[in-house]
Parts: structure tokens; C-alpha cells; sequence
């Protein structure tokens, strides 16, 4: 059985050229369906960085002395305004049990 070479080349050729081509079509369908995803989680992504801006200013409010300062007088505490220091140092002693 004697095998035609150049009609053997030809449908290789061919042959490869409908793989590559259908392959192609794979991938950019593929990838063209992945878009919208990706655009989906560009959306989350500046929705959760909007978020996480807010919340930063609500922590900056929040922890900030008078805001402090007016919670702590709203709950009774009082502000001392004559603190007193501690003239000599303190040193610690250990009990004789350790």
C-alpha cells in the first residue's frame, strides 16, 4: 500500500488548521465570558474600597479625644482637673513567698 505524501501534507495540513482555528474559538469565547466576571469583581472591588474608606473615618471619629471625652461624660465620669504626681519613685518589693 503506497501512501500519497503530497496529499498526506494537505490533509495535515488542513487537519491542523480546523484544530487551531476551533481552538481559537475556544479560547476567545472563553475568555470573553471571563470579561464580565472580571468587570463584576471590579464593581465589588470600588464598592468594598468605598466601604472600607467610610469605616476608616467612622474609626477616626470615633477614637478621637472628644468624642472620647463625651462618651466618658455622658457615663458619669467627671474631669479631673488637679492630677496629682507622684514626687519620689515607687519602687516595687516582692513578697517573701516567691
Amino acid at each position: 500500500m503506497k501512501i500519497d505524501l503530497p496529499k498526506l501534507i494537505f490533509f495535515l495540513l488542513i487537519f491542523t488548521t480546523i484544530v487551531t482555528f476551533l481552538g481559537r474559538v475556544h479560547v476567545l469565547n472563553d475568555l470573553a465570558t471571563r470579561g464580565s466576571d472580571i468587570k463584576s469583581l471590579d464593581g465589588k472591588v470600588f464598592g468594598l474600597s468605598k466601604e472600607n474608606e467610610e469605616l476608616k473615618e467612622q474609626i477616626m471619629l470615633l477614637s478621637s479625644l472628644n468624642t472620647i471625652k463625651d462618651k466618658a461624660l455622658a457615663m458619669g465620669l467627671i474631669e479631673d482637673n488637679s492630677p496629682e504626681f507622684l514626687t519620689s519613685p515607687v519602687t516595687a518589693s516582692v513578697p517573701s513567698g516567691f
